[in-house]
């Protein structure tokens, strides 16, 4: 893309140019925006599985004291 730039400049077309830089520009905004996401998306992912886990383990040791209640209830 960059190599287009630069082309078109050398030809004279500035107004083509001008365009193509603004296209590039926005492009890298767009992938520094999609990396940022993906970092966000991939905390919350974390975080979930965190939340699941600590789940899991309360259940784990909820059953466990049903089963010791119902051991010392006999």
């Amino acid at each position: 893309m960059i190599q287009e730039i630069k082309k078109s400049a050398k030809n004279g077309q500035m107004g083509a140019c001008k365009i193509q830089a603004k296209d590039l520009v926005r492009t890298r905004r767009y992938i520094e925006k999609f990396y940022s996401m993906r970092t966000q998306l991939q905390a919350i992912s974390l975080r979930i599985q965190v939340v699941l886990l600590h789940l899991y383990r309360c259940r784990s040791m909820l059953m466990g004291l049903g089963r010791l209640s119902e051991r010392m209830s006999r």
